[in-house]
């Protein structure tokens, strides 16, 4: 089932429990929450909002942005949150450590991820692709909000797709309804931050309820 992921990117200098609450009764019902540290030179949340995302009634994605894996794979590990991917690009050369992380996200009972740049091959990944529960394609640039999408992401997403047709794919950056309707088939998750943030609640609920009706 496709469904949409809410980025909370856009609250990170004004957290709004208020608002997030108004949101879940709208319906939405996961949340995409980025980590980063230098891996893209800025900050995100640290792991204090996932206690209140979840005492909301939100299923949380940890999206890792960061050089530092292994520290943050451990903390987040021991959190509430649903789901866990990090980037390969810090560990491009040792992929046994990939194999390894995975393991102990999903022995600490979370879907685990990986998460690739537009601009990585994924093939060169295949092994370790096989071991996940989803993929998180960035079609942008990680680690800021509100850029355009890029179109070379395409190119990894028909590369999983004839890898594995049925593989969980997330597609992360410059997503609008417009977008969301071209990716219809492609992908099953949405990530979308300020774009859906700044929408009206008539507008996103309709955008909601549009994207689940994908599938």
């Amino acid at each position: 089932m496709s469904d949409l992921l809410f980025s909370i990117l856009p609250m990170l200098n004004d957290y709004d429990q208020n608002k997030l609450a108004s949101y879940k009764q709208l319906g939405l019902n996961k949340i995409h929450y980025d980590v980063m540290d230098e891996f893209v030179n800025n900050k995100a949340f640290d792991e204090r909002y996932v206690d209140n995302l979840k005492d909301l009634g939100y299923q949380i994605n940890v999206h890792l942005m960061v050089n530092k894996v292994a520290n943050h794979i451990l903390v987040y590990a021991k959190t509430r949150c649903d789901q866990i991917s990090f980037h390969v690009e810090p560990l491009a050369n040792n992929k046994q450590l990939i194999n390894k992380y995975l393991a102990y996200i999903k022995t600490n009972n979370k879907k685990a991820g990986l998460a690739f740049k537009f601009n990585t091959d994924v093939n060169d990944y295949l092994d370790q692709i096989k071991l996940v529960d989803y993929v998180t394609l960035m079609s942008v640039e990680p680690g800021a909000g509100g850029q355009v999408f890029n179109p070379l992401v395409y190119s990894n997403i028909a590369k999983l797709i004839k890898f594995n047709p049925k593989l969980e794919i997330e597609i992360d950056g410059g997503i609008n309804l417009e977008k969301a309707i071209e990716l219809k088939g492609l992908v099953s998750g949405f990530v979308s931050g300020s774009y859906f943030y700044q929408l009206s609640d008539q507008s996103k609920l309709e955008m909601l309820e549009k994207i689940r009706a994908f599938s």
